[in-house]
Order: C-alpha cells, then structure tokens, then sequence
C-alpha cells in the first residue's frame, strides 16, 4: 500500500516549496478546505483546474437487501458528493499518456 499524504505532509511540502512557514502552509489548506466544504454544503460544483470536479448528486430511491437476513429493504433517495477526475489527472493516473499530448488549456 502507498503511503498516505495528509495536511501535515501536505503542509510541509508547500512550505519548503514556497518558502514559508509551515503554520502559515497549514493555515492556508486548512482554509482552502473549508470555502470546499462550505461550497459543497451550498451544492455548489467546485471545479479546480487539472484536478477536478466536486459536486453534489441526488441519488434515486432504490430496492436493496439486508445482508444478513436477506430481506428486501428499501434505500432511500439521498444526497452524496462526487469527485470527477480531470482528464490530464485520469490520465496520469491509467498511464494512457504515452505518446498523447493533452490539452492542457
């Protein structure tokens, strides 16, 4: 398994980067994920260029079964968030840039 990479990781990196502190790096991610959720929680899309999309999807109602009984249960309809990947992202990711240019525009 890949090692994680959480705020603290994430902190120290933009720092050295960037020549600041690490406090003021945490400070600053700490508030750009927090105008996300608050966006999210608004069911605003948040779209970040070359990484991607959040949003919010209202799912159908739909018939399901309790594992352990096996009786037919119905899931209610309900609100979740989605992340779409960017295609230079996806790409990245399934190694399917060999060779291929991308429009990064």
């Amino acid at each position: 398994m890949k090692e994680s990479c959480g705020i603290t990781t994430l902190s120290k990196m933009i720092a050295e980067k960037h020549s600041i502190s690490q406090k003021k790096a945490h400070e600053i991610i700490t508030s750009l994920f927090d105008i996300i959720s608050d966006e999210i929680k608004n069911e605003n899309r948040v779209f970040i260029r070359n990484f991607g999309v959040f949003k919010v999807v209202q799912t159908k109602e739909r018939k399901g079964r309790n594992p352990r009984t096996g009786t037919e249960i119905t899931i209610p309809a309900r609100k979740v968030i989605r992340f779409v990947p960017s295609k230079p992202l996806k790409y990245s990711l399934t190694k399917k840039t060999n060779n291929r240019k991308l429009n990064t525009k």
